[in-house]
């Protein structure tokens, strides 16, 4: 039976999220300051608070309480989720991008901070492209982005107990469907990888350029073309390429996004060298392409 206390809390987080629903923030912000100051320890008004202020574009307030709430509870996905969404608010895209890994590590399965993480790849591959053609993004393109990931907040019903218990089998069947998921998509970055080098020991230039995608970020701020003009004849011009990758390690995000890291041996009848290379791919209509690339 719950008691009348509980009752009249279940009430007011009930009419706390009507508001938020509803965009009326301010009233939903007062609401739950008048709560807070009869129980300063609900940790449920506390996330709602912060969701509220994150609305109102409060985003400093809103970073004290979800970087408390992840340092008090650091198992919770929601608190560095939201934070992300703040970090991303505010352009620092490296700081959103370490707040969603670390949601990731509390619960890897957690459908919409994979999405997030994959919108801050998104964003930043292309802040990084635009930069390489010289161009500066325009206001608008900065607002349409800001809403996108302002949009994916979310007040979960209970964070006492942030996911509803599911049945045993419910639960083996989600963890052994997720980790199906993401052995294949470690098999295919694998893949995906070794034929990458394979076509560039062939001097295959039309298949090698086909493994980068559309968003790939060039190096040296070159724009596309000049990039792809540059591949073209170190690729064509020496008379043999051997390309080996070893020691493959693979940070996979979900489904559709990986870090990779492997040991690159390159050898031509005018160089050799040995190097360890770290790649991001994006699966593209059910292909892995190399969104960027850099030498370690």
């Amino acid at each position: 039976m719950l008691s009348l206390s509980n009752v009249f809390a279940q009430s007011t987080y009930g009419d706390i999220k009507h508001l938020i629903n509803q965009a009326q923030y301010q009233e939903a912000l007062d609401l739950t300051e008048a709560r807070l100051a009869v129980n300063v320890a609900d940790i449920k008004l506390q996330f709602m608070k912060g969701v509220i202020l994150t609305h109102l574009d409060r985003y400093r307030d809103a970073e004290h309480i979800f970087v408390r709430l992840t340092t008090a509870h650091p198992k919770w996905p929601e608190p560095f989720n939201n934070l992300a969404v703040i970090y991303a608010a505010e352009g620092k895209y490296k700081a959103a991008e370490k707040a969603l890994k670390s949601a990731v590590n509390t619960h890897p399965s957690y459908a919409v901070v994979h999405k997030n993480l994959g919108d801050i790849y998104a964003e930043m591959a292309h802040r990084a492209y635009n930069q390489a053609l010289a161009l500066e993004a325009s206001h608008n393109i900065a607002k349409e982005k800001l809403t996108l990931l302002n949009a994916l907040i979310t007040v979960p019903p209970e964070m006492e107990s942030i996911h509803p218990a599911p049945q045993p089998d419910a639960i083996m069947s989600t963890v052994k469907h997720e980790t199906e998921l993401v052995k294949d998509s470690i098999e295919q970055v694998v893949d995906a990888i070794k034929q990458w080098a394979d076509v560039w020991s062939a001097q295959d230039v039309d298949r090698y350029l086909a493994s980068y995608a559309p968003a790939f970020i060039p190096p040296n701020q070159w724009s596309r073309s000049e990039w792809k003009t540059e591949r073209n004849q170190r690729i064509r011009q020496p008379r043999f390429i051997k390309v080996a990758v070893s020691d493959i390690k693979i940070n996979a995000h979900g489904k559709d996004y990986a870090e990779i890291e492997f040991t690159q041996a390159f050898e031509s009848d005018t160089y050799n060298d040995k190097v360890r290379k770290e790649i991001f791919m994006r699966k593209v209509a059910d292909k892995w392409l190399i969104t960027q690339e850099r030498t370690r």
